[in-house]
This record gives structure tokens, sequence and C-alpha cells, in this order.
């Protein structure tokens, strides 16, 4: 769900909706309006940070406080929390290189986006392929067994008439970048999650060559 929230390649609010879904899954609770964290009090002259991460930017800007616009926007009950969390976080960093502050800066971007919305409002409403994403993490979280979904989808490819050769006239490759080091867990997903997108996206280019081929 947090690699989702700050590092999915997809607008925030998007973000923000499929991890919120995902967490009411989990918990099988009906959560608290998101705005109830938000002082309604809009900064209107100031502009949500970017996705995009500047280590050294980040650091001037914190340490001018060019970001207090933040906290001035969240409720009171969290806003004095959410100061000394950030000032321990950049204590933390500084001796340490500021080898974490990426992380520090996606939950900024995130609260820079949050707080610019009015009071009473709601998130955009996820589209069918996210919501299945959020509802299908609990039940990815408890599956259990070591089913190899690759051979179910042989068996489906087969037993709908499709064959495998060695050679063809006509070929397509979908993907063909390795995957990383089978140690390396966070890189696995990371591989694995670009190949679906990537798949996807050959997979709509391949379908009118399919159905409608050039002449």
């Amino acid at each position: 769900m947090l690699d989702v929230l700050f590092g999915a390649r997809v607008a925030p609010f998007t973000r923000l909706s499929l991890a919120l879904r995902a967490g009411r899954v989990l918990s099988g609770g009906r959560g608290q309006p998101i705005t109830r964290y938000v002082s309604g009090m809009l900064a209107e002259d100031r502009d949500p940070l970017s996705q995009e991460f500047d280590r050294d930017d980040f650091v001037r800007r914190a340490e001018a406080r060019e970001l207090q616009w933040i906290f001035d926007c969240l409720s009171p009950v969290l806003r004095d929390s959410a100061e000394e969390w950030v000032e321990m976080a950049l204590k933390l960093a500084r001796e340490d290189d500021g080898r974490d502050l990426e992380f520090l800066y996606r939950v900024a971007e995130i609260a820079s986006h949050l707080v610019q919305l009015p009071p009473h409002s709601i998130l955009p409403p996820l589209g069918a392929a996210e919501d299945s994403v959020a509802v299908g993490i609990k039940a990815a979280l408890n599956a259990e067994g070591s089913g190899d979904a690759s051979e179910q989808l042989v068996h489906t490819f087969r037993f709908l008439g499709g064959r495998y050769v060695n050679d063809a006239s006509h070929w397509y490759d979908v993907v063909q970048d390795p995957p990383p080091d089978p140690e390396d867990n966070v890189g696995q997903w990371r591989w694995f999650c670009g190949q679906v997108r990537q798949g996807r996206k050959d997979a709509e280019a391949l379908w009118p060559i399919i159905v409608d081929p050039p002449q």
C-alpha cells in the first residue's frame, strides 16, 4: 500500500484514493473523511510539490521553511505532531547523509495536494483497474499455496486452441527486459509491475493488428 501511495507513477489523488480503498478493504472499516485532517484554509498561491524528487532542492526549501504552508493548512489536531515528526525525520536524515529523505518528500508531496482540497471534498472515483487492485490486495496477501500462475495461463491458452511453435512468419515481441536478482524483492516487484504495464500497452497495440491487419 505504501509503495502504491508514494511510488506509483499516477496522479497523487489516484494514489491516495487507491491506498484508502485498499486500507478499508483490509481493515473492514468504513474509514473517515479524508478532509478531517485539513483546516480548510486553502493556500491558493502555492503549487503542490512535483512528483520528481530533487534532494538538494527539498533540503533547501525545508530548512528555509518554505514548506510551512503545508503545516498551516493541516487541522490543529494533527499539525503539532506532523511538525515534530518532520523535524525528527530531517534530523535523522542529516545524520545519515540524507538517505531517507525521499520517503519524507513523498509524504510532503501527498500532503501538499491534500491540503489544497476544499472542506467536504471527495476524492475522484477509481477506475475499474485501480479498484480491482485495491480490492485484490487483501486476497493477494492472504493467498496460500505454490500455484504457478504462468502454468494456468498456458493451460488456458491451449484450451482455447493456442499452440507453441519454434518458428513463425509473423512474430511480436511483447516484453524482453530480464528480471533483477531474485534476492532483490523490491526490484522484483518493480520489474513485475513495469512488465505488466508494458505488456498491457503492447497488447492494446497488437489487438488492432490481429483483428484488422494492414494490407
